[in-house]
């Protein structure tokens, strides 16, 4: 079994690692990784035993530890090429998506900072918020209480409008 050691201490080497996992059984290797153009401890590392009990008696029995010079953390390391584990999985928000299907929806230049590039499209009492690259023709400079119509785009960090045409 393949298990991470997180938080260790810059100055503990493969050595150490091996001597603190030694207790629970066979070692098979102890790698820490290390930047490649520093050569410095990236402060974590991985430890093999062939054992599968062993490995998990390691786990439990130095998790949480400050044996390794700081509170370390210890688990079962992801296969290869695995970011996260299905219990681990992060939940991302949802990509961009564009509606485009959708009919237009009409409303009004609510404010609009040319020299930044950004404004508010007021629609069904909600303020909107769009980019100079949401315009339909980016050369036309919108004016506050122009009527307007756009469509939506729903994005990690709420609703843009985009496809704005000004009427």
């Amino acid at each position: 079994m393949n298990i991470y050691v997180a938080n260790l201490h810059p100055h503990i080497s493969e050595e150490h690692l091996k001597a603190a996992f030694s207790p629970y059984g066979e070692i098979d290797s102890a790698k820490i990784i290390v930047d490649l153009a520093t050569g410095a401890s990236k402060g974590y590392g991985f430890v093999s035993m062939p054992n599968d009990e062993h490995a998990k008696n390691a786990i439990s029995g130095l998790a949480n530890t400050s044996d390794l010079g700081n509170l370390i953390a210890v688990r079962e390391a992801n296969p290869t090429g695995a970011k996260h584990s299905p219990e681990q999985k992060r939940k991302h928000p949802p990509r961009a998506r564009t509606f485009q299907n959708e009919p237009p929806k009409e409303g009004k230049i609510k404010f609009y900072n040319d020299a930044k590039g950004y404004g508010f499209i007021v629609y069904e009492d909600r303020d909107i918020f769009f980019q100079r690259n949401g315009l339909y023709d980016p050369f036309v400079v919108p004016q506050n209480d122009q009527p307007v119509a756009f469509k939506t785009k729903i994005t990690p960090r709420g609703i843009s409008a985009v496809d704005i045409i000004i009427k």
